[in-house]
């Protein structure tokens, strides 16, 4: 990640959270969650502010995340967190949720991506940018 946008996330991060969501709750239009997350390879915890849809038929009530990463040519670091550890928490306005990600594939994925793209055009800009699929994360929601 470039540093400048390191350091804006780790602000954003620390807004969000003191704020219990009050502040940094959305941007740009998009609702905003902290994803608590643990890294692949190092172990370490990793808390990221993404944006969020909630209302997509589709995804029968999980959490959407999507692995857009603006168009870059790799994947977010955070994706291979969930893909490796899949069990973990998101902050929603202070709310901490249990959560399993799961990577979504196939007819689903592409219901999931025709819905969503239609409602937010700038994931149809960041395809356009990269040869990868774009992965679709749904946070499935469980108790504790």
């Amino acid at each position: 990640m470039n540093p400048i946008l390191r350091v804006i996330a780790k602000i954003h991060t620390t807004i969000y959270h003191r704020s219990k969501g009050r502040f940094g709750n959305q941007m740009g239009g998009t609702q905003i969650l902290l994803l608590h997350h643990v890294g692949a390879k190092s172990g370490k915890k990793y808390t990221t502010p993404l944006g969020y849809i909630n209302n997509n038929q589709e995804a029968g009530g999980a959490y959407i995340i999507v692995a857009a990463a603006a168009g870059q040519p790799k994947n977010p670091g955070w994706y291979y967190n969930l893909k490796k550890n899949p069990n973990t928490t998101i902050e929603i306005m202070g709310e901490q949720i249990n959560v399993t990600a799961e990577v979504v594939s196939g007819e689903k994925r592409n219901k999931i991506w025709n819905q969503m793209s239609a409602d937010f055009p700038q994931f149809i800009e960041f395809q356009k940018k990269t040869s990868r699929v774009i992965p679709i994360v749904l946070l499935h929601t469980h108790s504790t």
